[in-house]
């Protein structure tokens, strides 16, 4: 099976609004900080949760049973002051559609620049990241021909 375009993080949707601002950053501190990822390394007691509350056993089931598997993404991400919650936290896929993990750093990385250049408001990056990340895809870069390979 694979993952439906615009699926989004039930938990994070529904509560989206809480999640906002949850890192208590504003606009200055997270230009300062700049881009922030996570080791992209298995951490078994933050993963397994994450995979469990999508009704899969671990990566490469389920929908992540793709090439590359999956790896478990912040929906807001770190550099648009998101959390480590695992309600901010979900399984993403590599490959197997053009709506991939590659595709969606792209996305963060151009709102965290819009963000920084005051072109587009923090809370706005997070509110559209949140309610469908593919939307907001399509509304500030457009349809994407190819999946957006990590650099």
């Amino acid at each position: 099976s694979t993952i439906a375009a615009g699926t989004r993080a039930p938990d994070v949707v529904n509560s989206f609004m809480a999640l906002l601002s949850f890192r208590g950053i504003d606009t200055p501190s997270l230009s300062a900080q700049g881009e922030q990822r996570l080791p992209s390394y298995f951490n078994i007691e933050r993963d397994i949760p994450v995979y469990r509350s999508y009704g899969l056993t671990g990566n490469h089931t389920g929908y992540c049973a793709v090439d590359g598997g999956c790896e478990v993404d912040h929906l807001i991400s770190l550099e648009l002051g998101g959390s480590n919650r695992i309600t901010n936290l979900w399984p993403e896929p590599y490959t197997g559609t053009v709506w991939n993990a590659h595709t969606k750093d792209r996305l963060e990385n151009y709102l965290h620049a819009e963000v920084c250049a005051g072109r587009v408001t923090l809370q706005s990056a997070q509110h559209d990241i949140a309610l469908d990340w593919v939307a907001a895809y399509v509304r500030y870069l457009g349809e994407p021909t190819v999946a957006t390979p990590r650099n």
